[in-house]
């Protein structure tokens, strides 16, 4: 009996749960469940974090009477947009991109000097196409061109042009100049140093209204003497006529 109860264990041994196949699925899902519940709070705590910011920067737009804290909180907004979509297309992208093939093909033809002479004519449609370009936004601006297609100088007006290109090093400095702008606000040292200030301006102000209203006072009080002592002369005139 005892035989055919260990056989049996036997015959079922790679069914058992516990066999090596299906601890290493079991330690594999739960890997997984783990990930997903890491990568799903760090998600959580993102979109925690871009709603305190978007909170923070809504109140600097509201509160703020400085047009540039405003812009600069205007420009983290739109730049954490960008962001989540450049995380989004990163993700997506997993295949290798065709100008990484095109280098890859192309790698030997340069070492070997076959596309030599093609470099130089890229070179010049490139030159072409960047003057075409040039020539068209100068046309679409409104500056003058002359015949050769060069732009003829013109008043300084017309030449304002706008990309929306920002560097990172540009966005980092604009993020320490707002972060300055928001430690000086609220620091309570410049608090305490502009209220001291506004103090002592309202006091100087009042003194010197009232040191003004004392010296029209004492005019007017002199004026009121030497008219009183006109009066008294001419009474004592007339008696002694």
């Amino acid at each position: 009996m005892y035989a055919a109860h260990k056989k049996d264990i036997n015959r079922h041994k790679s069914f058992h749960p516990l066999t090596y196949r299906n601890l290493s699925k079991v330690e594999q899902r739960q890997q997984e469940e783990e990930a997903k519940k890491k990568s799903a709070k760090e998600r959580k705590e993102e979109l925690r974090h871009d709603q305190e910011q978007r909170r923070y920067d809504d109140l600097i737009l509201a509160a703020s009477a400085d047009s540039v804290s405003g812009q600069l909180a205007k420009f983290r907004q739109v730049e954490n947009i960008f962001a989540a979509e450049g995380k989004k297309a990163n993700a997506s992208s997993s295949a290798p991109s065709v100008k990484d093939e095109l280098a890859s093909i192309a790698s030997p033809l340069v070492r070997s000097g076959a596309l030599a002479f093609k470099k130089e004519d890229t070179e010049h449609d490139g030159d072409e196409k960047t003057e075409g370009r040039k020539r068209g936004r100068e046309v679409a601006v409104g500056l003058p061109v002359g015949g050769d297609g060069s732009a003829v100088d013109g008043p300084r007006e017309g030449k304002k042009t706008v990309t929306g290109f920002i560097s990172t090093s540009n966005a980092a400095q604009l993020r320490k100049e707002l972060d300055k702008l928001q430690k000086e606000r609220h620091d309570p040292l410049r608090r305490i140093e502009q209220f001291q200030n506004h103090t002592v301006a309202a006091e100087a102000k009042r003194r010197e209204l009232g040191t003004g209203a004392a010296l029209v006072s004492n005019s007017v009080d002199t004026e009121k003497d030497a008219i009183r002592s006109r009066i008294q002369e001419l009474i004592q005139m007339k008696r002694q006529k």
